[in-house]
């Protein structure tokens, strides 16, 4: 029989981890996650693999793809909270941009692993506050946060080993969400709250920013897309978005309606002053035209789909 591919997934207890597990399994491979947990996730399918490792130890991360000896690495591991890259700028830099380009050497600079697929999971942020909307990937980066200025970094880093006739891609990825997404994030932070009001858990929502814009999409949507990239005939940056933005105001004005609470959202809601950045980007939207044209990914679930079915999950929760 012929040996499954195989694939190594970094952060593979994130959301996209646990998403890109599931889609890539379902199409014959075998998969070894790492993160930095003691344990994996239980959302993780049992059949998948895996090690706790810091990607910051490039000597023990290239010895486990030594041994694993994967097709295609998919590099989602980061300190994904810009709030929190502010407030730990040092490890963000080491997580997102040193560590990557650390591993990029070790593996094709030193190892030399000719056949190896990268993909590196690169954010919208790096646009920051661009001057040209919609963003597709000849806009230049503005970047506004250490978060942001990380991810620059390790995509140019990428883009150097490409350029050496590695395939090393990246998915330049606008907001996207799930049930798997932790608390902490606005999307999550808002359905659950409003979902535990519903079950009277709690009295308020605090909310920072209500007027700043993303471009959101279906995480589950958004890792067919890394694949894809992964799959293409030449490796290459491909912004993966929907090209239509909604407002944090949007989130809570459906995420209530979807509770059975719609139109009394003044009531429960204050404002934190402490969610708010020390530097806002308010609006981003993605231009996806080119891997539309290259790969034939488009986004499918809608905003309104995504943010309903994230509320009965959270209502039907324990």
């Amino acid at each position: 029989m012929k040996a499954a591919r195989r694939a190594l997934i970094t952060g593979i207890n994130g959301q996209d981890g646990i998403l890109l597990s599931d889609h890539l399994s379902k199409n014959g491979y075998e998969i070894l996650g790492i993160g930095t947990q003691e344990g994996k996730s239980s959302f993780l399918n049992p059949s998948v693999g895996y090690q706790k490792i810091d990607i910051r130890d490039t000597a023990t991360f290239t010895s486990v793809v030594d041994s694993f000896t994967p097709d295609s690495i998919y590099n989602l591991a980061s300190i994904s909270s810009v709030a929190r890259s502010f407030e730990k700028p040092e490890l963000t830099w080491e997580v997102n941009g040193y560590a990557v380009a650390n591993i990029l050497e070790s593996l094709f600079g030193k190892a030399h692993h000719p056949n190896l697929k990268f993909f590196q999971a690169s954010s919208s942020e790096m646009f920051g506050l661009a001057a040209v909307e919609p963003q597709d990937e000849e806009v230049v980066f503005h970047p506004v946060s250490p978060y942001a200025e990380s991810k620059v970094f390790a995509l140019e880093s990428c883009r150097k080993y490409r350029k050496q006739g590695y395939f090393v891609a990246s998915g330049i990825m606008y907001n996207h969400e799930s049930i798997y997404r932790p608390k902490s994030f606005v999307t999550r932070k808002i359905t659950s709250g409003v979902a535990a009001i519903k079950k009277g858990e709690q009295s308020t929502l605090q909310i920072g920013n209500m007027y700043a814009e993303r471009d959101w999409g279906y995480a589950g949507d958004y890792v067919e897309a890394m694949a894809l990239i992964l799959h293409a005939n030449e490796p290459d940056d491909f912004v993966i978005s929907t090209g239509i933005t909604h407002s944090v105001k949007d989130i809570v004005t459906i995420a209530f309606d979807e509770a059975g609470l719609g139109g009394r959202e003044l009531e429960f809601l204050e404002l934190d002053e402490g969610l708010l950045r020390p530097k806002e980007v308010n609006r981003l939207v993605g231009n996806s035209t080119k891997a539309y044209e290259k790969l034939g990914w488009k986004s499918q679930k809608t905003f309104e789909q995504l943010i309903r079915e994230m509320v009965r999950y959270d209502l039907s929760a324990k």
